[in-house]
């Protein structure tokens, strides 16, 4: 029983490893003409991963980064759902401006938080200093703004994070651990086979 076991765990393994890369596509998507809010001079995107752009001007010199906030920040809900960002960074590493994706919210309430300024009080500051930022909630929109607050947050502080080289990447991790089990369980069917 434990052979079997241990002769399938690897598949097992592997389907979750894959499981997971398939959930991880990022579920929102943003237009040309929302990538020419965040850089007007911006002409193409090259994907970098699966929630983070590099912007090229005409002249195919890179001007910056668009990173989508999800999926890593999809656990972060509003009234009715996940409020996805799209987000400029550019080369000296400014935000260059957040705009609210599609979404679940009420109408109303994307309104008054789009109306409010919320999503321009990060515009020109340095990634670092955004998240440093005392960003207030907008009344009559409460859920929704917090949401969009905190999303910003988890998304721009994992940025700079993978950024400064102080960034730690879970894959990585997650890959070596499996690499391991797999190690130490060719070894232990390899030492019952000697017995």
């Amino acid at each position: 029983m434990k052979r079997n076991f241990y002769k399938r765990l690897p598949v097992v393994v592997l389907f979750f490893v894959l499981a997971m890369q398939q959930g991880s596509s990022a579920a929102f998507v943003f237009s040309p003409e929302q990538l020419k809010r965040l850089f007007p001079e911006g002409a193409t995107t090259q994907p970098a991963d699966t929630s983070e752009y590099l912007v090229f001007d005409r002249t195919q010199q890179k001007i910056g980064r668009a990173i989508l906030s999800s999926p890593s920040a999809d656990n972060i809900v509003g009234f009715f759902g996940p409020v996805p960002l799209l987000i400029g960074i550019d080369l000296k590493g400014n935000i260059t401006g957040v705009l609210l994706l599609e979404n679940r919210e009420t109408a109303e309430y994307v309104v008054q938080v789009e109306n409010s300024g919320l999503l321009s009080q990060w515009d020109g500051l340095p990634a670092k200093e955004a998240l440093e930022k005392q960003v207030d909630a907008v009344s009559g929109a409460t859920l929704t703004s917090k949401a969009v607050i905190r999303t910003f947050q988890k998304r721009v502080s994992e940025d700079v994070q993978s950024h400064s080289g102080t960034g730690f990447s879970w894959i990585i991790l997650f890959g070596g651990i499996v690499v391991l089990v797999a190690l130490s369980l060719i070894s232990k069917m390899r030492s019952n086979k000697k017995e």
